[in-house]
């Protein structure tokens, strides 16, 4: 029970590196990681920038920049999330949406959070209640292809998603070592830092550090392999 970002990334941390027996992460709701973040941040903000914007009032204007870096932040939690040998459910709060370039006229509703987050996902639903009382599910985003078109009931969600690959034993990953960091960095010392940034791309990073063990080796090897040739 945390409202953390970093207490969150941590556990996230534990599971990608630790054998352990869970089989499923359950993130709820994700509205709150986001709050978190955002707070974490702009705590930052303001104490770098004392006599800034907003610094002596109870908000922050965020810029564009600002943005950037806590979007950073999210995308290597998210990340980490990719890469869990695991079932992983997200849940979110849901929020009024407003019709592009107006905040005063409603145009149904959404979840609350980084407004990426669906493309992450491979099942996206809505759960909502009819006026006759009945819970339901809406299916926004299906890549299973084990969800009805129509909506259903919520109690039937579980079993739709049920399967053997539910309840398997995940592996954990071995990341990237200090050794392998320091070598990489000697090997690539030479190298265009646009280059370096396509090439760790490929692997979904933006850093060394976010690199698995095997990832390392892969590239280590192909550096040895090219200054030999």
């Amino acid at each position: 029970h945390t409202t953390s970002y970093e207490a969150m990334s941590r556990a996230v941390d534990y599971l990608l590196t630790n054998d352990h027996g869970y089989e499923t992460l359950v993130i709820d709701p994700i509205t709150v990681l986001w709050e978190s973040l955002q707070a974490k941040w702009i705590d930052v903000f303001m104490r770098r920038n004392k006599g800034g914007k907003g610094h002596r009032q109870e908000f922050y204007e965020l810029s564009a920049r600002d943005w950037g870096l806590i979007k950073a932040d999210l995308k290597s939690f998210f990340r980490k999330l990719m890469l869990l040998d695991m079932n992983i459910v997200l849940t979110a709060r849901e929020k009024i949406k407003y019709k592009a370039g107006s905040f005063m006229v409603p145009d149904g509703y959404t979840f609350d959070g980084e407004k990426s987050t669906p493309y992450l996902v491979d099942t996206y639903v809505r759960t909502y209640r009819n006026k006759d009382g009945e819970y339901l599910c809406e299916v926004i985003k299906d890549r299973t292809g084990t969800l009805p078109d129509a909506d259903f009931q919520t109690d039937l969600l579980v079993g739709f998603l049920t399967g053997d690959a539910i309840h398997r034993k995940p592996n954990p990953i071995k990341q990237i070592g200090e050794k392998q960091i320091a070598t990489l960095t000697e090997l690539l010392a030479d190298f265009d830092p646009l280059e370096i940034k396509k090439s760790l791309a490929v692997y979904n990073v933006e850093r060394f550090e976010e690199l698995s063990h095997n990832q390392a080796e892969t590239i280590i090897a192909k550096c040895l392999s090219a200054s030999t040739s």
